[in-house]
């Protein structure tokens, strides 16, 4: 006997949250594994924000479980048409998807904060980095104990009842740091980037991949407005509907936004400019007096150091290993140790992290 078809109807839009979720879920996971595995060919070895996206992963299939076993109790069905069973099932699935969709939130921020401490040249970049990291945390944590300590301590799970706190309120709080969040972390590698010796065309491909998050930001305030919409509702199972897709939605993508800017073009991209901005950085440091490099700082007009006859223009770019080698080649003997030694600590750290995450490169 053929399974009977589960069809969306006007008493029963449920099935188009588990549409939306597994397409979404499919989605964030291939974008993580990708990620993950292109890593393990290249460099033979996961990492940290390897570790956090795949936490994420498990967290957010999770969720998504939770939230297909309350449609399956009841979730986009008049509450009217449920039996007192089914009720309670609903509000204990959801209750567990509140506390997941946090976690899942959470951790694709920590994943991209981790890879932004690696391309954080100044110490205002890094400092900004480390706040950003630490206001997830909080967030985070103080969201956990809010949604989990919201309703009485003897039924903690019955969110559809009158014993709980101002659910909208907490709503508000988690949705709006949750902005704010966001948009740190695309501000931060956009003020990074922004002097990136590399083409106008690929710094805006690099910005890009980090503003992508940008589109989370009206789901989440449509999710806010949803949640105060119907939060005097007497038919949360049917209501509550479009806040739980644009939950899912939101969450999923959140997961594959993050492994965006693990692509191989952007770190390809990142690491050029980024030796081309620390050789900058590190020439500058030189000629100021406490060196004897004789690179010449790069400024507004090209300059020519008389010293090492090396020419550096304002637009342009160098390669990650072959200019590298060029700069070093010029350099006067006695001074190429020297060089070499400075590039090691002050360049090649930043690069060779950058490097790592998919195709490591040594200077020949």
């Amino acid at each position: 006997m053929a399974p009977q078809q589960v069809r969306v109807t006007s008493d029963n839009r449920g099935p188009l949250v588990n549409l939306a979720n597994w397409i979404t879920l499919v989605v964030g996971c291939l974008a993580t594994l990708t990620k993950i595995v292109t890593k393990l060919r290249t460099i033979g070895r996961p990492q940290g924000d390897d570790f956090i996206m795949f936490a994420a992963m498990l967290v957010a299939a999770s969720q998504s479980i939770a939230v297909a076993k309350q449609v399956q109790a009841g979730l986009g069905r008049h509450i009217s048409t449920l039996t007192a069973s089914q009720v309670e099932d609903y509000q204990k699935t959801g209750y567990v998807a509140q506390l997941l969709y946090v976690l899942a939130l959470c951790l694709p921020k920590f994943a991209v904060l981790h890879f932004l401490s690696t391309i954080a040249i100044t110490k205002i970049c890094r400092i900004t980095q480390k706040g950003i990291v630490a206001v997830n945390f909080v967030w985070a944590f103080v969201a956990v104990i809010i949604i989990a300590s919201q309703c009485a301590s003897s039924q903690p799970w019955a969110i559809l009842s009158n014993q709980c706190s101002d659910q909208p309120a907490i709503w508000d709080f988690i949705g709006a740091v949750d902005i704010i969040v966001n948009v740190a972390i695309i501000a931060l590698p956009i003020y990074i980037l922004y002097d990136l010796r590399v083409s106008r065309y690929r710094k805006l491909t690099i910005m890009g991949a980090f503003a992508l998050r940008g589109l989370l930001i009206p789901l989440a305030i449509l999710r806010i407005i949803y949640i105060k919409s119907a939060s005097n509702s007497g038919n949360h199972t049917y209501d509550d509907l479009q806040t739980v897709l644009l939950t899912q939605i939101d969450m999923n993508l959140s997961i594959t936004f993050a492994c965006f800017i693990f692509l191989k073009p952007f770190i390809d991209g990142l690491q050029t400019g980024l030796l081309a901005s620390d050789i900058q950085i590190l020439s500058s440091k030189k000629n100021s007096g406490h060196g004897s490099f004789g690179l010449g700082t790069w400024s507004k007009e090209k300059r020519k150091s008389p010293e090492n006859g090396v020419h550096l223009g304002p637009h342009e770019r160098l390669d990650t290993q072959e200019s590298l080698k060029q700069v070093v080649s010029k350099v006067s003997g006695n001074n190429q140790h020297e060089l070499m030694d400075g590039l090691t600590k002050d360049a090649i750290k930043k690069t060779t992290v950058i490097a790592q995450h998919y195709e490591p490169r040594e200077l020949k």
